[in-house]
C-alpha cells in the first residue's frame, strides 16, 4: 500500500501540461485529482476537499480567476490553500504577493524542471500545514 503525502486538486485546461504536472506530483507521493476547468473543479471540490488546489490562471474565459474567487467566497472552501500557475504577463499584472503557501508560479521564469520542482515543494508545504505537521 502506498502512503500519500496529501491530495492535490490540479485545475488546468491544457491536457499535456496538466498530465506533466500530475505525473511530477504523483511521483513525489501525492494523490492528484485533475480538472480541465472550473466546472469540473467545483464538482470535485463538492465531493472532496483537497489539501491544496493548483489553478492555472491562464485558462480561457477567466475560469482560473472565477474559481479562485469561488473558493474564497464559499464558506466550506475558503480555508483551502491555493497555488496559481500563470504566464509572466498574468503573474506580474495580478498583484499577488507570496505569503504562506499561496503564490504564483511562472514556468517561463523558472524553466520546466525548476517549475515542476517548485510545484512539488509548495505542495509538500501545503499538505504539511493542513495536516498540522509543522
Amino acid at each position: 500500500m502506498r502512503i500519500t503525502q496529501g491530495t492535490i486538486l490540479l485545475v488546468k485546461d491544457d491536457e499535456k501540461g496538466r498530465v506533466q504536472i500530475a505525473k511530477a506530483l504523483d511521483t513525489a507521493g501525492f494523490r492528484v485529482l485533475q480538472a480541465d476547468g472550473q466546472d469540473n473543479a467545483r464538482a470535485l471540490l463538492a465531493a472532496e476537499l483537497p489539501d491544496l488546489v493548483i489553478i492555472d490562471l491562464g485558462m480561457p474565459e477567466f475560469q482560473g480567476q472565477a474559481l479562485m474567487h469561488a473558493i474564497a467566497e464559499e464558506k466550506k472552501w475558503h480555508t483551502l490553500s491555493m497555488l496559481f500557475i500563470a504566464n509572466k504577463a498574468i503573474s506580474e499584472g495580478a498583484g499577488f504577493s507570496r505569503f504562506g503557501n499561496d503564490g504564483v508560479l511562472n514556468r517561463e521564469q523558472l524553466g520546466d524542471q525548476a517549475f515542476l520542482e517548485e510545484i512539488c515543494l509548495q505542495a509538500t508545504r501545503a499538505t504539511s500545514l493542513s495536516s498540522g505537521d509543522e
